[in-house]
């Protein structure tokens, strides 16, 4: 039997820098010749089609180099659970405790942008917009760009 650890965690390593928001633990189960990767958050492991088709390859490249094992990809809502990783990596922009909220959107786009121009409400309220009868009528439209 090959080892496939270091394959798999540079491998990983090459997922993270792809997907620098992603999370990634990884566990090996020695008696069945299986290894696991949990990938968070769950958001991308469901959704991102870049991601999913990384991992894709991933698979098939891994099931031709070690065919006598396999790998499993899961997230946070799998019925296996990571207990005892024996590699753990995350991305820059990844934070457990920003991830799926709408505080981490608003903090990323300020980053993002060098400022903070988002306005956030402690009472989850949004500034009055203003209604076309409460509008100017002689709108300056050299402002505005196509």
């Amino acid at each position: 039997m090959k080892n496939a650890i270091p394959y798999i965690k540079a491998e990983l390593e090459k997922l993270i820098q792809k997907f620098p928001f992603l999370r990634v633990r990884y566990e090996v189960d020695k008696q069945y010749n299986s290894h696991f990767v949990e990938v968070l958050p769950l958001c991308e492991f469901k959704s991102n089609e870049e991601y999913a088709k990384f991992e894709t390859e991933f698979i098939l490249n891994f099931i031709s180099f070690f065919p006598d094992q396999e790998i499993v990809f899961l997230s946070s809502d799998s019925l296996i659970k990571i207990k005892e990783p024996i590699f753990e990596l995350s991305g820059i922009l990844y934070s457990k405790k920003m991830m799926g909220s709408l505080n981490w959107s608003k903090s990323f786009i300020s980053y993002y942008n060098g400022k903070n121009d988002i306005p956030t409400h402690s009472d989850n309220s949004f500034p009055k917009i203003a209604t076309l009868k409460e509008s100017p009528t002689d709108i300056d439209a050299t402002n505005f760009v196509a």
